[in-house]
């Protein structure tokens, strides 16, 4: 019997005429030294890609639009909050996005999936364009949204960020929300993640709990395939023979209120090494880099399960690409 957590090559194929897509927006990453990035690609924008998003291709079409991010110099002098630099970001990927609507959607159903600034531009444009509109809204099989503070009101399900789409409560559950902020510590004070105002909470919603799963299965890039971006924050090895191995049912995740912070709370080891070691930028920002890959597996076994939902209910889906 394999142990628990055992690692494993992932070998991979892209899905054959899947019936949804999925539309992903990376986290900050841009090594560009002014506010904004330019609007090309880079290396560290294709590692992240590759390490987060390139899997989903096994289960949708999958879409990755380029946009002029808020940049990591932007961050680490205090601007990454300037009006002006977000307006640019968000203005590429709702241009971004309408361009999909009008040329590659077709009414097929898309999975919305970002991290970090990612889950911060996509909260935006959800609630800009999406949320309000009975239309747009039809087309969403779900939203991932991780490492962004998405809230509601304190003990409900839907309401805060958004006004009509709510958390997800079963992996069937179609036009709903996924989020999460992942922590091996408890949150301190001045965490970044899991804090929000009075009446309000910061929702956590475990992927592997929607498919009734008691632990999480990472799946990490090695570091051909992750580049520098997170070979420092992930057990990433370069010697296995594919771009990725997975640690199935290696860790245990839960949702808790934690010192006043709602966050998916993890334990366990992974690759020889406690997970509690990847806070490589602090107890502040917690399992923040890894916050993807840490259920990267049952986040794909969950976009499995809603494509199938999807697909039952839109018989019409499979006969498009």
């Amino acid at each position: 019997m394999t142990p628990r957590g055992a690692p494993h090559v992932v070998t991979t194929r892209p899905a054959s005429r899947p019936p949804i897509d999925c539309f992903y927006v990376y986290p900050t990453v841009s090594q560009s030294s002014h506010l904004n990035a330019p609007l090309r690609s880079a290396p560290e924008i294709v590692a992240t890609v590759r390490a987060q998003a390139a899997l989903f291709a096994t289960e949708c079409r999958l879409f990755i639009p380029l946009y002029r991010q808020v940049t990591v110099a932007a961050l680490t002098s205090g601007r990454f909050a300037d009006p002006h630099a977000n307006a640019v970001a968000l203005a590429d990927l709702r241009a971004a996005w309408h361009d999909y609507l009008a040329h590659d959607n077709r009414g097929r159903g898309v999975v919305l999936i970002g991290h970090s600034q990612g889950a911060m531009q996509l909260t935006k444009l959800i609630r800009d364009d999406i949320d309000t509109d009975a239309t747009a809204r039809a087309l969403l099989v779900s939203a991932f949204l991780l490492g962004g503070n998405i809230t509601v009101p304190a003990g409900k399900t839907v309401g805060g960020d958004f006004t009509s789409i709510p958390t997800c409560t079963s992996a069937s559950q179609l036009g709903c929300l996924v989020a999460y902020s992942s922590f091996a510590t408890t949150p301190p004070l001045i965490a970044f993640f899991g804090r929000t105002t009075p009446g309000r909470q910061v929702v956590c919603v475990n992927p592997a709990a929607l498919l009734g799963r008691r632990h999480i299965s990472p799946i990490v890039p090695t570091k051909t395939t992750a580049g520098a971006i997170l070979s420092g924050n992930l057990p990433v090895t370069a010697r296995y023979s594919t771009g990725y191995v997975s640690f199935p049912n290696a860790l245990r995740a839960s949702c808790v209120d934690s010192a006043g912070a709602h966050v998916l709370h993890v334990s366990g080891r992974i690759g020889g090494q406690p997970v509690a070691s990847l806070q490589t930028l602090g107890s502040a920002w917690g399992l923040h880099i890894a916050d993807v890959n840490l259920e990267l597996g049952d986040l794909l076994a969950l976009v499995s399960q809603e494509s199938h939902a999807w697909a039952s209910r839109h018989p019409a889906s499979r006969r498009h690409r």
